[in-house]
């Protein structure tokens, strides 16, 4: 027989779970699970792929997991809130990207496509200043740009043949707005390859980008496009290198060049299909729908399972 006074204490344990779930989820703790996978350009799945989650509210906590063959990963037990989630493998560039996780929803399902990384010299077989140098990339991937460089340097200073990290050092400098530190970084990259023969081309031409990317944020437009061109001709016919030069420029709002070095991107590698959703947006910011719907849907017809094909697919019935 069911009384007020059972009624009363139903209530009352209900009351007591929910605000306990409450305190758990303020405190970074709960019972939320996310996941996802970590794909390589051609879809391939990454195996043994690192992922750490860092809650923003209380950046001590943390939780890791790896990806399995299927390039596969989840986390339980978070609470809600947004969470920075961080992706990195050997031989591939980091990723991360900012999430908010609930309790009571089924949270979607977080994806990852990593990018081919330039390879370290192998001439560095130190286990330790290989973890000096994942704890730089660490620091980078949470936006410590500070400590990312600091890090960065000590590494070199104990291996000064890998010169690549010049790259990570220059990169770290523009993130922080520091350019004309980032420009030195990268000079230093292209005072090497003056006398080097045999200085690696893919090397030589993120150092142009990234010095292009530091006289574009400081204005010098004319000098940025001008090192932009010479980045493009001295790895010609690398669709990724023409990519990142239209992600600089999208990123700095300059529409027109970006759609220059995007549709280059496409031209080179006709399957491209990062290429052609960022054309997508170029022009659906230009507002000429046509074009915007034609690159969306060349984009679905290459990658139809891909991380942002739901995004595409809401934006084209809407133009529609």
């Amino acid at each position: 027989m069911v009384t007020k006074k059972s009624i009363k204490f139903f209530l009352f344990c209900l009351t007591f779970l929910l605000s306990s779930t409450l305190v758990l989820a303020q405190a970074g703790r709960g019972r939320a699970r996310i996941g996802g996978t970590v794909l390589d350009e051609n879809g391939a799945p990454i195996q043994g792929a690192k992922i750490t989650v860092i809650f923003q509210q209380d950046k001590s906590i943390k939780r890791d997991a790896q990806t399995n063959k299927k390039g596969e990963w989840g986390i339980i037990s978070l609470g809600s809130g947004n969470w920075r989630v961080l992706v990195s493998a050997d031989g591939f560039e980091a990723a991360q990207r900012v999430v908010d996780v609930r309790q009571l929803d089924r949270n979607p399902p977080v994806d990852f496509t990593l990018k081919k990384g330039i390879e370290i010299s192998p001439l560095i077989q130190d286990e330790a200043s290989l973890a000096v140098l994942d704890e730089g990339n660490k620091l980078f991937n949470e936006q410590d740009y500070d400590g990312a460089i600091r890090v960065y340097k000590e590494f070199l200073l104990k291996n000064p043949k890998a010169f690549q990290v010049h790259l990570s050092i220059g990169d770290g400098y523009n993130k922080k707005g520091d350019l004309d530190a980032a420009i030195n970084e990268f000079d230093i990259l292209l005072e090497t390859a003056e006398t080097d023969p045999d200085f690696p081309k893919e090397v030589l031409a993120k150092a142009l980008a990234g010095k292009g990317e530091a006289f574009l944020k400081k204005g010098e437009v004319e000098e940025a496009q001008n090192l932009f061109k010479q980045s493009i001709e001295t790895y010609s016919g690398n669709e990724v290198l023409a990519y990142n030069v239209g992600e600089i420029y999208f990123g700095n709002q300059k529409l027109d060049e970006a759609l220059e070095y995007f549709s280059l991107a496409a031209e080179i590698n006709e399957d491209y299909a990062p290429a052609y959703l960022k054309l997508g947006y170029v022009y659906l910011n230009k507002n000429e729908q046509g074009l915007a719907k034609e690159n969306f849907n060349r984009f679905l017809s290459l990658t139809p399972d891909a991380p942002e094909a739901a995004t595409v697919k809401s934006i084209l019935d809407y133009l529609n």
